[in-house]
């Protein structure tokens, strides 16, 4: 009996595809590509594909977007490897669940130039404008993409497409994390764990602009000696045991103010007992979540409130909210009251397999970027439309 690892191998033979070499800044305009996630989940056959952007109508309140660059996030990684816990609609198809439910729609940030307007999208955006944003109705590792109008918002003219895609996933993030959610006052102390990210070292902004104590705490001497010598922070603890419990009770013996946690298991339930009274414990990682893990509700009893922080929630419910909040971040950035993440990871569209590679290692510090039609380097793709095989992959934008 043939095993249906085999028959995928067997179907990936029979296929026969037109390899094309081009480049992306010269050729975009008349070729559309996106990133294919290979049936096998393996981060080695990530391949690019064409698709014909023509086929999808633009609606009203729609605008298409000309892909520049890509933030990477680890939910991306998750999505490619077929390992991101989805919560999909009950009685629907695979194909006809939203974006966010598939595999295959893997990007949420992104920067680019409006090639495309809707019919009632006329005030405040113009053909060519440059913007950045974000969405969850499509995927972003694409030369295109049709967006909401509240998706997206101006960019401010000193930055690169490469700074503007650092901020959407990051700073959204980090704002409705210490102002929506924990309302954050000047002088309270902040715990931020896993403070090398690209959320991390936005929330250390924010932080400062509030002049709050942070405490930081993250996995490797290297990111702890970054937290230390170039973000200036001066309690940096060790996130990959439980020192950083007694060593934060010992020099803030009436507990934490707002803790940002990231960590799983025991590491979440320990960290919950450094809370102060009238604390906010603040979860924006996912392992926990899915798991359908227990709080100690003990931990809670002075007076203690838990938020669970998921952009792709608010994206869908409340779009203007997420929109305003993005545009506010614009504007500081545009003031100089807020920078881009750094440092900053570049790589090329025909690198993309070294970056989620490298992403999965965890040893990066700041943002990873892939440049999408930015990018002056040749890349390889497969145009599907030469393939009539009937195994051939169905594409969708």
């Amino acid at each position: 009996m043939i095993s249906q690892f085999e028959k995928i191998i067997e179907n990936k033979q029979e296929q026969e595809f037109e390899n094309k070499i081009i480049i992306p800044n010269r050729d975009s305009n008349s070729i559309a590509f996106k990133l294919q996630i290979s049936k096998t989940l393996f981060l080695s056959d990530l391949q690019w594909i064409t698709f014909d952007r023509n086929a999808f109508i633009i609606s009203p309140e729609q605008i298409e977007v000309k892909i520049h660059c890509v933030g990477i996030s680890f939910r991306d990684v998750l999505k490619a490897r077929g390992l991101y816990p989805h919560i999909r609609q009950f009685a629907v198809e695979y194909a006809d669940q939203e974006a966010n439910a598939r595999d295959e729609e893997i990007g949420f940030e992104f920067s680019g130039t409006i090639t495309r307007l809707g019919s009632n999208v006329r005030k405040g955006f113009q053909v060519g404008d440059r913007i950045f944003g974000k969405t969850i109705e499509s995927g972003t590792f694409k030369s295109h993409i049709i967006v909401d109008k509240y998706a997206i918002v101006h960019a401010p003219e000193n930055l690169t497409m490469e700074e503007l895609c650092t901020i959407p996933v990051s700073f959204l993030t980090a704002v409705y994390a210490l102002y929506e959610r924990a309302n954050l006052k000047p002088k309270q102390t902040v715990l931020i764990h896993a403070a090398t990210g690209a959320v991390g070292l936005a929330l250390i902004q924010l932080c400062r602009r509030r002049n709050a104590k942070i405490i930081a705490t993250a996995g490797t001497e290297e990111k702890r000696k970054y937290l230390r010598d170039i973000c200036q922070i001066e309690y940096v603890f060790n996130s990959r045991d439980l020192s950083f419990v007694e060593n934060i009770r010992q020099i803030f013996p009436n507990g934490i103010d707002i803790i940002i946690n990231s960590l799983a298991g025991e590491f979440l339930q320990e960290s919950i007992k450094l809370l102060a009274p009238h604390g906010h414990f603040v979860e924006i990682g996912k392992r926990d979540v899915y798991s359908n893990s227990k709080l100690p509700l003990f931990q809670f009893r002075n007076d203690c409130s838990s938020h669970i922080v998921d952009l792709f929630t608010l994206e869908k419910y409340q779009k203007e909210k997420t929109h305003h909040l993005l545009q506010e971040i614009s504007n500081e950035i545009n003031q100089g009251l807020l920078t881009p993440i750094k440092p900053m990871t570049i790589f090329e569209p025909s690198q993309v397999i070294q970056a989620f590679q490298f992403f999965s290692q965890a040893t990066h510090l700041g943002k990873l970027v892939l440049r999408i039609t930015q990018s002056d380097q040749e890349l390889n793709i497969i145009d599907v439309k030469q393939d009539t095989n009937k195994n051939s992959v169905q594409i969708s934008m």
